[in-house]
């Protein structure tokens, strides 16, 4: 069973991860060198923490390992769909998809619903950075809440929805695809992009 090294990693955000929640993953990094480095501004001397942005496989899997070995502490049953997960994500960058972006928007997925096994692949979460920030800026600009956009018609339309996961019990907006209106699925599965 793989196992790394947790010392690292605050307790507040060992409780997270074994309670569930979303956590970045790029908290859980740690390089082999030290943890931070000394840089002069201004004449002044500041220690910032290193880039813990993970942008390859091998990155991402240092930080994972630190992950399975947390949330198995409390979760022992789940190492072996965690290990299929892991084998998903690795399948992804081989392939030249955005493997971080898939697990950050699995593992988001999987905090407001935790029934969802680690072993099941969700293509629709494959929806490119670009779309994604471009539909984020237009919901910034022609709304004031950011949890929805403006349609054509003026109805706010439910971002959540139509990113693949709104889990409220009650939303206020609108759950229909922002391109055709269609109530039966969000932007990220409908046909006419």
């Amino acid at each position: 069973m793989l196992r790394a090294n947790t010392a690292h990693v605050p307790t507040k955000l060992q409780k997270k991860i074994q309670a569930g929640k979303y956590v970045e993953m790029g908290k859980l990094y740690r390089p082999d060198t030290p943890q931070s480095q000394v840089q002069i501004v201004a004449k002044k001397i500041s220690s910032q923490p290193k880039n813990s942005e993970i942008y390859t496989f091998p990155r991402f899997l240092d930080c994972f390992i630190v992950y399975m070995t947390v949330r198995g502490k409390s979760h022992p049953a789940e190492y072996p769909s965690m290990l299929e997960y892991l084998e998903i994500v690795k399948r992804l960058f081989n392939q030249g998809f955005d493997g971080v972006f898939y697990d950050k928007r699995f593992r988001m997925m999987r905090a407001d619903n935790p029934m969802i096994p680690w072993s099941c692949y969700v293509a629709e979460l494959l929806v490119r950075k670009a779309d994604n920030e471009s539909f984020n800026s237009l919901s910034a600009t022609k709304s004031p809440q950011p949890a929805s956009l403006v349609s054509n018609n003026d109805k706010k339309v439910c971002h959540y929805f139509n990113s693949g996961k709104c889990s409220r019990s009650k939303c206020k907006f609108l759950h229909v695809c922002s391109l055709c209106n269609d109530k039966s699925h969000g932007k990220s599965l409908c046909f006419k992009k």
